[in-house]
């Protein structure tokens, strides 16, 4: 059986592909007679064709030793070609090992710095949680020690205030020890007072009772004009002035009372309108009557030493608005022996309200506030005993203000101790 040789192919490499196949051929046919004869031929074909192999071979080399050297240049050239590219692309793989390496440095960089700011931020975090914490225990401390502040801050108020009216008792009780004993007794014999109701026979207190009723129509119109003079204590200072060719005189004060203005109001209305002789510390506020009026002879001591006899007649009446009170005052005061024949024509406005301020306690306090307002009138050829007569009504008053300040701090100190009690 005759087997054609393909094109373009050796015959050495159509033997090599071709021998397995007979191999496999030859195992699957063995126990075949038909394909004996076939085997046959096909190794006889085989050995004519390696015949001619070693023939070709020795022809090839003949060609080969002609053409070596030219085969050997041109096999180096391409060596060399190959190598230079080698060369370059190891080269820029180097250099692209170099610059991944560069970028991997640079994004470490970067990285680290992105880690290094959370971290401080994580640890700004954690700062600002503990110092919230301690903040809040620090000022869960503060409220407590405020409290315990404020509460040792009252009991101190309430102890100083009762020294201060303790002090006072002393120093009053010690005067009153060293004065005469006679010019003492005089002194309480002359000091005859006479309270009168609002109907009675006086047409006087009943013209100032209608007054006051319009005197305290213009209280607030009197308030705008009036420049406050602000003291620990009513001054009671007054300063001479004239207005419309008239003389007067006339005090303003402003005074911060440190307690609650439910206490300080109590405390005037009693002040106010009770009987000068009653026990004040009995007195219940919301017994006392609105309207007050009163007449009466004093004997009044002279620091500089002897005395003056005084006649005074006068009503007050309290009104009660919202968050104030306010009490007014119309009297006449007449001098008696040389001072015959002179007479004061006295208005006064006091209101108390609540101040809108607090102490650094925390407690609330009240405001008291005083205007007075005399009116010399003096009798033909009297004139000239005015300014002493006016000076000794300024000391006088000064003097009573300064005992019922006393007195209303007493009552005061009295109810806050009985609230607290």
């Amino acid at each position: 059986m005759y087997v054609p040789v393909p094109q373009n192919v050796t015959i050495l490499d159509w033997i090599v592909t071709i021998q397995p196949i007979l191999h496999q051929v030859k195992m699957k046919t063995r126990s075949d007679p038909v394909d004996d004869a076939f085997l046959a031929e096909v190794a006889g074909f085989l050995g004519d064709c390696d015949a001619s192999i070693m023939s070709n071979e020795i022809k090839n080399d003949e060609m080969v030793t002609a053409n070596d050297s030219d085969l050997l240049l041109a096999a180096d050239k391409r060596h060399e070609i190959r190598n230079a590219q080698a060369a370059k692309r190891r080269e820029r793989y180097r250099q692209k090992l170099k610059d991944e390496k560069e970028e991997l440095v640079r994004q470490e960089n970067e990285l680290s710095k992105v880690l290094a700011k959370l971290q401080a931020a994580h640890a700004g975090v954690r700062a600002a949680q503990m110092k919230n914490l301690a903040l809040g225990a620090w000022r869960a401390i503060a409220i407590r020690q405020l409290e315990r502040r404020m509460q040792a801050e009252q009991q101190r108020k309430l102890l100083r205030a009762e020294v201060i009216g303790r002090s006072r008792a002393i120093v009053q009780m010690g005067a009153l020890l060293q004065e005469n004993k006679h010019t003492h007794q005089k002194l309480l014999e002359g000091d005859q007072v006479e309270e009168t109701r609002a109907n009675g026979e006086d047409a006087l207190l009943k013209t100032f009772l209608v007054e006051i009723d319009k005197l305290y129509a213009q209280t607030n119109e009197v308030w705008r004009d009036v420049k406050f003079k602000s003291s620990a204590t009513p001054a009671y200072d007054l300063k001479p002035n004239w207005k419309d060719n008239a003389l007067y005189f006339d005090s303003a004060d402003r005074t911060v009372i440190p307690y609650p203005f439910d206490v300080a109001k109590n405390a005037a209305i009693v002040i106010f309108m009770s009987d000068p002789h009653a026990c004040l510390e009995t007195v219940e506020p919301n017994k006392v009557k609105d309207t007050v009026t009163m007449k009466y002879q004093r004997k009044y001591q002279l620091r500089q030493g002897g005395s003056v006899d005084l006649t005074i007649c006068g009503a007050g009446k309290t009104y009660k608005e919202h968050q104030q009170l306010v009490f007014i005052w119309r009297g006449l005061t007449e001098g008696q022996g040389k001072f015959d024949g002179i007479q004061a024509d006295e208005i006064c406005w006091v209101i108390v309200r609540p101040s809108s301020g607090v102490e650094s306690s925390g407690e609330s306090t009240t405001v008291l506030e005083s205007y007075s307002r005399l009116v010399p009138v003096a009798m033909k050829g009297c004139d000239y005993n005015v300014d002493p007569f006016m000076k000794i009504l300024a000391e006088s008053g000064e003097g009573e203000t300064e005992v019922m300040m006393q007195m209303m701090e007493k009552l005061m100190l009295n109810d806050l101790s009985s609230k607290s009690s």
